[in-house]
């Protein structure tokens, strides 16, 4: 039976990615998810990329993860909305398994989801001694040493050094995040973060003529993980 199937993608109003894998005038349909795990800890965006002919599942991790190596949980079930879901496998530092070795490779219809189960989503809020400055997200290992930001500036404020757009995240200095560190500048933030808030302050050092600035930030953690 055929099983390299073409793959549409959206994003549903729960923020979940779906990866739908349809197999063209075939009686088996599968469905690849990539989920988010619903427990006290969040989990960060996968995205599933195919199930191929010869039974490969591979996904991608949009997270920058150099320096942490990302743990998957594979799970599979023969309907999305039932309450029963089985372990397929757990992996470390790859983004791809094969399935044929088991059950739900023989099973009429399969679901299969992936969840990166070491990394929390957090939503970021920055602060000047006056005002909000910059919002945005960051994803971040639960090791707290690697990670993505996406920020954007609020309103005119004077903060011009202040990282918008997106990046990597690095360890710079004990217990804090880089998110912009080169040349003659740096911009850091305190960590690790715990709990479902946290508060903790920003850094930045630079300029033509030497100089720095601090302030402070909230992060709240995103039980969704998107």
């Amino acid at each position: 039976m055929g099983r390299n199937m073409p793959l549409l993608t959206r994003l549903n109003h729960f923020g979940w990615n779906r990866a739908y894998a349809r197999g063209i005038g075939m009686k088996r349909v599968s469905l690849l998810i990539a989920f988010t795990f619903a427990t006290h800890t969040c989990w960060a965006q996968v995205r599933l990329t195919s199930l191929s002919r010869l039974g490969e599942l591979t996904w991608t991790n949009l997270v920058n993860t150099r320096f942490a190596a990302p743990i998957y949980r594979v799970e599979w079930a023969s309907s999305p909305t039932g309450k029963t879901w089985n372990v397929l496998a757990v992996v470390t530092n790859r983004t791809s398994i094969a399935v044929t070795n088991s059950p739900s490779w023989s099973s009429a219809a399969t679901f299969y989801r992936v969840g990166w189960t070491n990394g929390n989503v957090w939503r970021y809020s920055g602060y000047d001694s006056q005002s909000l400055v910059a919002t945005g997200k960051m994803y971040v290992s639960a090791s707290f040493d690697t990670g993505t930001w996406y920020l954007t500036k609020v309103g005119s404020s004077p903060l011009w050094f202040y990282p918008t757009g997106n990046g990597p995240l690095q360890p710079c200095s004990v217990g804090g995040l880089c998110l912009q560190c080169g040349g003659e500048s740096c911009f850091g933030v305190d960590g690790p973060w715990s709990g479902p808030v946290s508060f903790g302050y920003w850094h930045w050092e630079g300029g033509i003529i030497p100089s720095t600035a601090t302030g402070s930030f909230i992060v709240e953690r995103i039980a969704n993980g998107n």
